[in-house]
This record gives structure tokens, C-alpha cells and sequence, in this order.
């Protein structure tokens, strides 16, 4: 499918996304963005949203982004993330765009045989503070229960860490608002029990984003920016096998 039309915000907007998964899709022409996804507004007095979660891109295009149609710049990405847990680019393209071709602000995030030409920056991903999203139990556990009910499970992501007082619960899967597939006192923490009405934090501290066999070349600015903000713990980023050539400013920022 490909987008094309010059109006709007972003040809594909989307508030705290979840599952969202795009295979041979082309972004383009767009007045503004390619594509945008946001999780949790940086104005917490804004009403609350869940973080965006899973986002998968499969040989996509997101090219010449942000031209008004006179002709002047919007200053807009080839696709925008922000607040994001989990995405994944597999062999996408941006090109063209009038400021980055790819944009997510968040953890996990993965790009693999990508390309970044042309843009002012080709890639910059920021990877940010962890996501914390809280709930409260529905129900008493005891110390041994690997089945967590709660009282809303909507903004959790779909598998991950949650904590109780003082116990990290590494859990499976969400099934409606039951936390499923428990492991009690996961990491150094102790397993106990927990009165309902307890707060339910969902809270993993670490952090990561990868660029496997991708390709930046002749963006005005910088090639690939990675950038590990916030106060993130036990947080890396690597590069396998990546050509940042004739841009700009760095290849690698």
C-alpha cells in the first residue's frame, strides 16, 4: 500500500499503539510526517497515555516527507516514535525526508539492513528513562501465585516486569486483566504476598538499541545518532556491520 495524499498531521498517526505492524508499506509525499505512533505525552498534565508498544516495520518506504506543497520544509520525519517499548525495522528505506528518516524515542529498538538517505539526519534513535505505567491489584496474592490479577492490564505491555512494593514479577503474557505466566521475586527481589489495592508498577530498567547491517549516506547532517538519555540502568547500544558515508556532519553521533 502506498500513502501519498498532502494533508494531515502524518499520513499514519496513532496514539499509544500497540501490535502495530506495517509489511511492504510506502510512506510518502506527506505535508508532515510519514508515519507518527506516541505513547505518554512529555505534559503530564495532558490526559494519561499507555506507552507505544511492539511497532514492527517490514520492507517499508518512508520517503520525501515534510515538503508543503510550495515546496517549503515542515521539518518532519519519515516516521516518528515516541514513548516506545519494543520496535523493530527490518530492510526500510528513508529517503528524502525534510528532517530524519527514522525517528523512535524509546527501548528495544532494533534496525536490521536499513537505509538513510538524503534526509537532514538519517537515523537518530533516542533511547529514554524507563516506562512506568501503574495499575493496582484487584485481588490479594499470595507469595506463590503466578497469575496477577489487576485492575486494568491496557496500558501494561504484553509481556515484561511489574513491581509490587518491593517484588519484581517477571510475567508472560496478558490475558484480559490477569498478568499470566508469573515468576515471583524475580531478580534479587523476594517473593511475597500483597494486599489488593497494591500498587502494580510496570518498570523494567533496562534498555537497548541495536543497528544490524544498515546504511547512511548523504544526509546533510549526521549519518546514525544513538542516543542513551535519562538514567536508564544495564542500557547499551551496538552497531554490527554499519556504513555511515558522506554526510554532513558525523557519520556516527
Amino acid at each position: 500500500q502506498s500513502a501519498t495524499v498532502n494533508g494531515g498531521v502524518a499520513l499514519v498517526h496513532a496514539y499509544e499503539a500497540q501490535r502495530f505492524c506495517a509489511v511492504r508499506c510506502n510512506f510518502i509525499n506527506g505535508n508532515n510526517y510519514g508515519v507518527g505512533l506516541e505513547g505518554i505525552p512529555t505534559d503530564s498534565n495532558l490526559y494519561k497515555r499507555g506507552p507505544c508498544t511492539d511497532a514492527s516495520f517490514y520492507d517499508c518506504e518512508f520517503n520525501t516527507n515534510g515538503w508543503n506543497i510550495n515546496g517549503t520544509s515542515a521539518s518532519a520525519d519519515g516516521i516518528d516514535i515516541k514513548w516506545c517499548e519494543r520496535a523493530i525495522f527490518v530492510r526500510c528505506v528513508a529517503q528524502g525526508n525534510s528532517d530524519k528518516g527514522f525517528n523512535p524515542r524509546g527501548r528495544h529498538i532494533t534496525f536490521i539492513g536499513c537505509s538513510a538517505v538524503n534526509n537532514v539526519t538519517g537515523i537518530s534513535a533516542g533511547m529514554i528513562d524507563p516506562i512506568t505505567t501503574t495499575t493496582t491489584l484487584s485481588a490479594g496474592i499470595s507469595a506463590t501465585d503466578t497469575t496477577i490479577p489487576v485492575t486494568s492490564a491496557s496500558h501494561l505491555q504484553l509481556f515484561g516486569i511489574v513491581v509490587i512494593d518491593s517484588e519484581r514479577i517477571l510475567y508472560a503474557a496478558v490475558s484480559g486483566n490477569n498478568l499470566t505466566g508469573c515468576t515471583r521475586g524475580y531478580g534479587s527481589s523476594a517473593a511475597a504476598s500483597h494486599l489488593s489495592g497494591a500498587t502494580v508498577s510496570n518498570d523494567d530498567t533496562d534498555g537497548h538499541i541495536n543497528f544490524v547491517s544498515c546504511f547512511a549516506e548523504g544526509n546533510s547532517q549526521v549519518g546514525i545518532s544513538a542516543v542513551a538519555n535519562g538514567t536508564a540502568s544495564n542500557a547499551y547500544i551496538s552497531l554490527t556491520n554499519c556504513h555511515s558515508r558522506n554526510n554532513g556532519s558525523s557519520g556516527l553521533w
